[in-house]
């Protein structure tokens, strides 16, 4: 072994700064793949690395590495650090990678409609409830969710009767139906208000 071999720390503040996203994406790999080069040459035993960034794209890559993910708040100009414990919150059920929307959410407070999409899609696939009216008795069954929404539809141009529906399928439809406007849009308390109780659902 070579007696000039050492153990490195390695540290990047905000690297994706003028990085286009898609470059963003393959930062990492890019770097693990410079680094095993240069480590298979014997320049260095192993490596730690530090990293700063404000990517979710970057974040949702290091998914597949072994890592530790520490918070930044800053509360009326005090600054605090805190370790986020929960990495299996950035997984849906059965995945690989993170979730670029989880990421999103859980490091960086953005309820996205992707996110909202994501979750809706993923219940009626897992469930097998296709159909909105299926998804919607499944939460009824399952599920501490109720009808809380009156859904105004709109066919062909004709303005319906009401249908009374969960908050989780007024919030798909109006997201989905640009075209019908006789619906209120809802509030961001209710938007981030589903997003977590179908967050529920999965746990």
């Amino acid at each position: 072994e070579n007696e000039n071999t050492q153990d490195l720390i390695v540290m990047f503040d905000e690297p994706e700064t003028h990085m286009h996203p898609e470059a963003g994406r393959h930062f990492i790999k890019t770097l693990k793949s410079s680094l095993t080069h240069f480590q298979s040459a014997g320049l260095f035993r192993t490596c730690q690395i530090i990293l700063a960034t404000h990517s979710p794209f970057l974040i949702q890559s290091l998914s597949s590495y072994p890592v530790s993910i520490a918070l930044t708040e800053n509360s009326h100009g005090q600054i605090t650090i805190k370790d986020f414990n929960n990495l299996q919150n950035l997984y849906l059920p059965k995945r690989s990678k993170y979730s670029f929307n989880l990421v999103m959410y859980h490091i960086f407070h953005v309820p996205t409609i992707e996110l909202h999409d994501e979750l809706y899609g993923y219940l009626q696939m897992a469930n097998k409830c296709y159909d909105e009216k299926k998804l919607d008795n499944w939460f009824l069954n399952n599920t501490t969710i109720k009808k809380t929404k009156s859904w105004i539809p709109v066919i062909d141009g004709v303005e319906r009767n009401p249908q009374r529906v969960t908050l989780q399928r007024y919030i798909r439809n109006f997201i989905h139906h640009p075209e019908n406007t006789k619906n209120q849009e809802y509030s961001p308390e209710e938007f981030c208000q589903s997003i977590e109780e179908m967050l529920k659902c999965m746990r």
